[in-house]
């Protein structure tokens, strides 16, 4: 057997063995770096959302949203809570509904649904105008007048605030619970 033939091959593996030791080493870095890197860019994305209508700019990430949103979705949730004629409630409540918080959707669906067999029964219709949007620590207050049509036709005006309290969970707007005072 020629020694030095088996030699000079046993160092060429020995070499190619520790290149590729290397090369996997290096690619496992990398893969690595790119994750990280991944995992902070995703946490850290904003978001710039333009609706069909634009009243106010506005961005969301996973726990936070711009006092745009916040001013978009107080005025449509309010809109969609107060505006409605005793056809078109349970479509207004199915859509409202969207955006209630799961752990809370029993509670507010059997509230709203009470208020839906109200309205029924005394043929209602009820216009609400926003006229200002102001926001606390997770909440959002909605001050406008309240337009309330009866079968007998007259309108009735009152000044209403209705107060949304909000979680934003993994970039998702919830409602949590909702007050409706004078």
């Amino acid at each position: 057997m020629n020694f030095k033939a088996f030699k000079a091959k046993w160092d060429r593996t020995v070499i190619e063995v520790w290149t590729l030791r290397i090369v996997i080493l290096a690619l496992v870095l990398a893969n690595i770096v790119l994750t990280v890197s991944l995992i902070i860019k995703s946490s850290n994305q904003r978001t710039v959302i333009l609706p069909p209508v634009v009243s106010k700019p506005f961005w969301t990430t996973d726990s936070a949203v711009s006092r745009g949103y916040l001013y978009d979705m107080g005025d449509y949730l309010s809109q969609n809570l107060l505006t409605f004629s005793p056809k078109t409630y349970s479509m207004s409540l199915s859509e409202f509904m969207k955006f209630v918080y799961p752990k809370d959707y029993k509670y507010i669906r059997s509230s709203l649904q009470t208020q839906m067999q109200d309205i029924a029964a005394l043929n209602v219709s009820e216009v609400f105008y926003p006229q200002r949007i102001s926001f606390k620590f997770r909440k959002i207050i909605v001050h406008g007048i309240l337009s309330r049509f009866g079968s007998d036709k007259k309108s009735v005006s009152k000044q209403k605030t209705i107060v949304f309290k909000y979680l934003i969970s993994a970039g998702r707007f919830y409602v949590t619970s909702i007050s409706i005072g004078r």
